[in-house]
């Protein structure tokens, strides 16, 4: 962790208060006043955009995350958040090949920056550049439409493409979408923003 010029100095300014112009004491008081600073670096940090958000009230549905410039981040919620009820691995992964394939090859194709999964297993994050919200949500739509209705082969299914090539499903990604689906056919901009 790198910390500013100002916080640098402010911790050798109590070092140097405190040794009282001995040098075994300043030498122990900076170190000190180090532990103390790496020990408590979550507190001098900045909280993320995400965390700010109460997730108590999320449900599942299409939400704007952030903007960030001319990229805007949509929350793809499929679960409602610590329930219990999370998406096991091969479901995300197996939605995340096929999603990131479809969307990547869509109207929004060429301003797509990123499709992945939440770390916590409640849904996806699309990242998009110049976002018109009702084109986004039509385009989120029709390939949840389109995951659904396929019967092709499971894009980067192979080791050479994929870290975990094994740990794919086209019937488990479709049955995720059938329910997503569901959930979000009649999401407009409206309702974009977070519950509060």
């Amino acid at each position: 962790m790198r910390f500013s010029f100002f916080a640098r100095g402010q911790y050798l300014c109590t070092a140097l208060l405190t040794a009282n112009g001995n040098l075994n004491n300043f030498l122990l008081a900076l170190v000190l006043c180090l532990d103390f600073m790496e020990r408590n670096v979550c507190k001098l940090m900045n909280k993320i955009a995400s965390f700010t958000v109460d997730h108590t009230k999320i449900v599942p549905g299409i939400y704007l995350s952030r903007v960030d410039g001319d990229v805007t981040t949509y929350d793809l919620r499929t679960r409602k958040p610590n329930t219990g009820d999370v998406m096991e691995n091969a479901v995300m992964h197996s939605v995340e090949h096929l999603f990131a394939t479809f969307v990547r090859n869509s109207e929004i194709g060429n301003d797509v920056i990123y499709f992945g999964p939440m770390g916590c297993q409640t849904g996806f994050y699309l990242l998009v550049r110049d976002a018109e919200h009702e084109r986004i949500l039509a385009v989120i739509k029709k390939i949840l439409s389109d995951i659904i209705a396929y019967d092709g082969e499971m894009p980067g299914a192979s080791e050479i493409e994929c870290g975990n090539y094994r740990n794919l499903s086209i019937s488990a990604a479709q049955k995720e979408c059938r329910v997503y689906l569901e959930q979000v056919k009649e999401w407009t901009a409206e309702k974009l923003q977070y519950p509060n």
